[in-house]
């Protein structure tokens, strides 16, 4: 065993035998978050200088310039996820830490999300379940997603593999993009079409946001955005929980501005949505987007490629 501690402050890794198995074959001394929750700033700090970890591998939880600057003895941090907003990148360089992270590995996992949460509610299935269970017999089978009109704001990995599984289903697509994308390969192949944000909003029956968070897309859809859509439009998050103004979305479905809303981000996790439990075409998951069995593989088996190849060992995948 040589020198080098790896703290895992992700539960999800954590709690992974395969990943940990994995990242322990390296020879290193591993520590992890075993709480089954997400640290806060405090307890995180407390967790990297217990063991004075050299190396952290992180998910979700915030590395602030107070946790760099507290945590001397970190010098690499290996991403599991795809997202960077909860790394003060800027912090980082500042204090000569390096970053090891790759994109893409959780799209197909995201996408059938959005699949599942988009055929749940148009054909009622979810709705009908639930009414099920409650001796309620409605045949109410809703419209198809063929016929839909579908809009995704941000065509980067994930927005894009969206768009080729809904092409399938012959869904008239609609994208928003702060770059000008109208060229690229995807795109062109797709025969996808980019438009304003404003005419993806007053066109869509169903709206998909996959972006990063930062100072331009946050609240991005609240009051104004909901005024421009259709009343049976169908809002999904499965982006960041601050990309969308939760609580005035929510309302809307309440007074029927929107017909539906399903977000698997929330501005804090664990989010209590139990005020909206008895209001219908809500659909909350406990951001499990890109949490399948196979994303949960892809990402951590990334994050140990890093750290090994930071210490300069070999990983072997089991």
């Amino acid at each position: 065993m040589n020198n080098n501690v790896i703290a895992v402050t992700s539960p999800s890794f954590s709690q992974s035998s395969v990943l940990v198995n994995e990242l322990t074959s390296l020879g290193c001394r591993v520590v992890l978050n075993s709480s089954g929750i997400r640290f806060n700033e405090t307890n995180l700090i407390e967790f990297i200088n217990s063991c004075k970890a050299n190396a952290i591998i992180v998910g979700l939880e915030k590395i602030s310039e107070t946790v760099l600057t507290t945590c001397r003895s970190v010098n690499f941090i290996s991403k599991f996820g795809v997202g960077l907003d909860n790394l003060d990148l800027s912090a980082c360089e500042k204090n000569g830490i390096k970053i090891g992270w790759t994109s893409g590995l959780n799209n197909r996992s995201v996408t059938e999300l959005v699949l599942a949460f988009s055929l749940g509610h148009l054909r009622n299935s979810t709705k009908a379940i639930y009414q099920m269970s409650k001796g309620i017999w409605n045949k109410n089978g809703g419209k198809e997603l063929s016929n839909c009109t579908f809009g995704i704001v941000g065509m980067g990995n994930i927005g894009t593999d969206l768009a080729k599984v809904l092409s399938a289903f012959g869904c008239h697509i609609l994208f928003y993009d702060i770059l000008d994308k109208s060229t690229n390969e995807d795109v062109t192949k797709l025969g996808l079409k980019q438009v304003s944000y404003q005419i993806l909003l007053k066109n869509s029956d169903v709206i998909s946001f996959h972006v990063p968070l930062t100072k331009e897309s946050q609240y991005m859809f609240s009051t104004k955005q909901i005024e421009l859509v259709k009343p049976d439009c169908f809002i999904i998050n499965t982006s960041r929980g601050a990309v969308i103004d939760f609580e005035k979305v929510c309302s809307a479905v309440l007074n029927n501005k929107i017909s539906g809303f399903a977000s698997d981000v929330f501005i804090e996790e664990p989010y209590d949505v139990s005020s909206w439990s008895e209001v219908p075409n809500l659909y909350f998951t406990p951001h499990i987007g890109g949490n399948s069995k196979e994303a949960v593989l892809n990402m951590g088996r990334s994050a140990i490629n890093h750290i090994a190849n930071y210490f300069g060992v070999k990983h072997n995948e089991k």
